[in-house]
């Protein structure tokens, strides 16, 4: 099997000549292993000189989209030949993948996945001049993304916390992200210790109820692509911003943070045609009076910020957009009519901000000096002397409220461990579709898996096996240490296994 691998702008393509059979998916299975980076989250096969797949080129296939998938992305196949396609065709994979007659096709949608133009040309700087302060915004060429809400928050009229379920999700690192959680995906065995949570860019920050006060945080290695959480409430952007917003007050009292987000709504009604009334931004400023929803808390009133911010003009958005996901765009506190933006951002007492520095950017040098931060929800009435805004211009906005499992069929022994275990096995699906097969001889439950993600895509459909660990375990260990071991390449993959309790 022949391969050559080049780049369209950030999409990896891998050309293929020859057979994709066991010999041949193990070439292209060494050929990912080294040229794939970490970031990646989306590729092209372009099979147009594949001239016989077998299950095991099949196999590679279906490894290298679940991969993708887990990072946001997935593949694309151009240039099927007959053969390749019939086989795809009879085995079903055919309805699932991404399947396209020319590699141009492939390519365009494979921008799209990723969700960048790339080789668009920026537009100009537009410079606004409005509110005593000045704007000047710079399109990145990125397209508008879907705002992702997992969870819902609890009564804040009440003084509620958002204590609800832990639901496990993960996050891209291109983006920010705010709520209530920590990171790590949820234990089964016990309760998850969450609190107050922001994201920026690849560093995760939260503060634990009964804490103290005290700051964890988390910073991760720049070549990875997402961040696993649990959590009862999050918002989060799905792909990278729009775009850059500076900012430059007028006078040193400087500007409120609620005419800086009416202003974010004008740029963005003015740049692009797309806005909805629905903007989310990370922000890194300098405050010379900070106010925090909470006045009790103790907060410097000089400072740097650098945070997240979800922001709404109720009197755009569609009507579809409406009712219960405005109320989890924004705050309804006790005692205060009306409602207030979600603005949460990591305060810094002896931290001067860069000029241009981005919020990821001040709060790697911030914890990385041991200057004191704080985490705390910003009041609009903030002002902001001078600030850099990362601007993500939101189109649609997808609920996540947990897995639902639906059973196709009676199911009896079914049990609340084999419960989380499938959820945990689909942490980032929206339903999960089992349908009982009988006949095998070991007493496990099984069940042809069809699983369907947030946006409601059907994933690879596989086989899903439950049984108590310890026969779970004598099975993968006979399987993989004897039949495995004659059929080689050949051999069904297990691509997953998990235990509960």
């Amino acid at each position: 099997m022949k391969s050559v691998t080049m780049r369209e702008g950030e999409v990896m393509v891998l050309s293929l000549e020859g057979r994709l059979d066991a010999q041949g998916a193990v070439e292209i299975d060494a050929v990912l292993k080294d040229l794939l980076r970490e970031t990646d989250s989306t590729i092209i096969f372009d099979m147009s000189g594949v001239t016989y797949m077998s299950s095991a080129g099949i196999r590679t296939i279906v490894a290298t989209e679940k991969r993708m998938k887990e990072r946001g992305g997935r593949i694309h196949l151009s240039c099927l030949q007959p053969y390749p396609r019939s086989v795809l065709d009879m085995t079903g994979f055919s309805t699932v993948l991404s399947i396209h007659s020319t590699r141009k096709e492939a390519v365009r949608a494979a921008r799209a996945t990723v969700g960048r133009e790339i080789g668009v040309p920026g537009h100009a700087p537009l410079a606004v001049q409005t509110r005593g302060a000045e704007f000047v915004a710079t399109c990145t060429g990125q397209d508008a993304c879907t705002l992702d809400i997992t969870g819902f928050p609890t009564d804040e009229r009440s003084g509620g916390r958002d204590t609800g379920p832990a639901i496990p999700v993960t996050i891209p690192v291109s983006a920010c992200s705010l709520g209530f959680g920590s990171p790590g995906l949820p234990d089964d065995d016990e309760e998850s210790a969450m609190g107050d949570f922001l994201s920026v860019g690849h560093i995760a920050a939260w503060v634990l109820p009964d804490s103290g006060d005290t700051l964890d945080y988390l910073v991760l290695e720049k070549n990875v692509a997402r961040i696993p959480l649990a959590t009862s409430f999050l918002i989060s952007p799905s792909a990278p911003p729009g775009c850059e917003v500076r900012v430059h007050a007028g006078s040193p009292g400087g500007i409120t943070l609620s005419d800086l987000f009416d202003s974010l709504h004008e740029i963005a009604k003015e740049m692009d045609p797309r806005y909805c009334g629905v903007l989310c931004t990370s922000f890194c400023a300098e405050s010379p009076d900070v106010q925090t929803l909470n006045p009790a808390e103790g907060t410097p009133p000089t400072a740097t910020l650098a945070g997240c911010a979800v922001i709404v003009d109720a009197a755009a958005l569609p009507d579809h957009l409406g009712g219960v996901v405005t109320d989890a765009l924004v705050r309804h506190l006790p005692g205060r009519p009306g409602i207030v933006p979600r603005a949460t951002a990591l305060v810094f007492r002896d931290l001067a901000a860069g000029e241009g520095e981005s919020a990821c950017e001040a709060v790697a040098r911030g914890l990385s000096s041991d200057v004191q931060a704080l985490l705390r929800h910003l009041s609009p009435r903030t002002r902001i002397f001078q600030a850099t805004l990362q601007l993500f211009v939101i189109s649609d906005i997808r609920l996540h409220t947990g897995t639902t499992i639906v059973f196709e069929g009676d199911v009896p022994g079914w049990n609340p461990d084999y419960e989380r275990i499938t959820k945990s096995v689909h942490h980032d699906c929206s339903e999960v579709r089992l349908h009982p097969i009988s006949g095998g001889y070991s007493g496990s439950l099984v069940f042809r898996d069809d699983a369907y993600d947030r946006s409601g895509r059907r994933e690879m459909p596989f086989v899903l096996k439950l049984d108590r660990w310890e026969n779970i375990r004598a099975e993968i260990e006979g399987y993989e240490g004897h039949v495995k071991r004659y059929i080689q390449n050949n051999a069904t993959q297990i691509i997953q296994k998990a235990r509960s309790g």
